[in-house]
């Protein structure tokens, strides 16, 4: 995220099965006899926008999470308060001349809150909170001299997602959210596909064309919020299967509030482009990779949405840049970013010592609510271990 989101062409780790799980080729050499190649744990990251953090304050306990979220979103009425957090532990593996296969297993939790006004006039506060538990399998291989690499990924995944209205602020801890979710979530299950190739030609600055395929499409949900309009389409993607839970609907008008935008997770697909220009400073191999790519590419077709329609050119453009020390093509332990995403700016660093590695990045994050547009500015920390 810190240098735009432009990793379809540039991913060579574990998470590259977010974005080309073709890279996952290039997470290790292919000629290594090593069976197991990487094992992190626990993958922890929190973040949230700068709302929510400072609604968090530094000495509030975390227990109080949720009401002071929603203090702040009730102090400050139409902006958004969120917090997140995430762990992924995973595990790389492949012999000599072998696939490279991963494990993973990343459970991402959201939690956001905003007050409106009404159409009568009077405040309301919008509680919306969503965990996701999910398994990533994939498995990836190149040619031998890695020119071209080639990856299929598998996301088997459970969803809980809450939305309450008026929701009472004042017993809110996160033992009581908790419970509520369990009581009254939607809960739908789905199994994603992504697919993607890489191709590097034999230059000196390994000029790389990508193209990927998140969330192959397996059904389409009306109703869906599109996030580039605020507007309802027909979008297509990983089909949703709901398996329980209460489904939320507006106390004024009876509808439904929730269920056409959790059925479905929009297909991306992406295009993306990488160089790496190289040289040496005091003996030490210096890499400047820049990358662009672009997605959600729009596709329409029978009224069917494919990715982001009515997306401008700055929305659908992913731009940026990484300084990092070592190996071009597999290093990027100490790495400084900056990049664009969707016209806004971002930023981030790697940092690692003895084993640690601390992740941290500033973004954007386009929102999709009904009738408007907007961007909501976040921050994200991450700390993990690995061998």
């Amino acid at each position: 995220m810190g240098m735009g989101n432009a990793f379809t062409s540039v991913g060579n780790d574990e998470l590259a099965v977010f974005s080309n799980p073709a890279g996952l080729a290039r997470s290790r050499n292919p000629r290594s006899k090593s069976g197991i190649h990487d094992f992190g744990f626990p993958g922890i990251a929190l973040g949230g926008n700068q709302e929510g953090l400072q609604g968090i304050g530094t000495k509030s306990k975390v227990t109080l999470l949720p009401r002071k979220l929603a203090e702040k979103a009730q102090a400050s009425p139409g902006t958004p308060t969120y917090a997140e957090a995430q762990v992924y532990p995973f595990a790389t593996f492949g012999g000599k001349g072998a696939p490279t296969y991963l494990v993973g297993f990343p459970i991402r939790s959201q939690l956001f809150y905003r007050t409106a006004e009404t159409a009568a006039g009077s405040l309301r506060t919008l509680q919306f909170s969503e965990t996701t538990a999910s398994g990533a399998l994939g498995v990836a291989g190149s040619t031998r001299g890695g020119t071209f690499a080639y990856g299929l990924a598998l996301r088997p995944n459970t969803r809980y997602t809450s939305l309450a209205v008026d929701a009472d602020t004042s017993a809110l801890t996160v033992s009581g959210l908790r419970d509520n979710v369990k009581k009254n979530a939607v809960r739908t299950n789905a199994l994603a596909a992504d697919v993607g190739v890489l191709f590097t030609a034999a230059d000196f600055w390994f000029p790389t064309f990508a193209l990927a395929i998140r969330n192959v499409p397996t059904g389409c949900s009306k109703g869906f919020i599109n996030a580039t309009n605020g507007k309802e389409t027909e979008m297509c993607g990983t089909k949703r299967t709901q398996a329980g839970g209460t489904t939320p609907v507006d106390p004024d008008t009876g509808e439904d509030l929730i269920a056409p935008s959790t059925l479905v997770d929009p297909t991306e697909i992406r295009a993306g482009f990488s160089i790496t220009p190289r040289g040496r400073i005091s003996g030490n191999k210096v890499n400047l990779r820049i990358a662009v790519d672009v997605f959600p590419l729009p596709l329409q077709t029978g009224g069917k949405s494919y990715g982001a329609v009515d997306a401008g050119l700055g929305e659908l453009i992913h731009a940026g840049a990484e300084l990092f020390v070592g190996n071009a093509l597999t290093d990027r332990g100490m790495a400084l970013r900056a990049g664009v995403n969707d016209s806004n700016l971002a930023y981030g660093f790697t940092f690692e010592l003895l084993g640690l590695r601390l992740e941290a990045a500033h973004y954007a994050v386009r929102m999709g609510l009904r009738d408007q547009k907007r961007y909501d500015k976040r921050y994200l920390i991450g700390l993990s271990t690995g061998w």
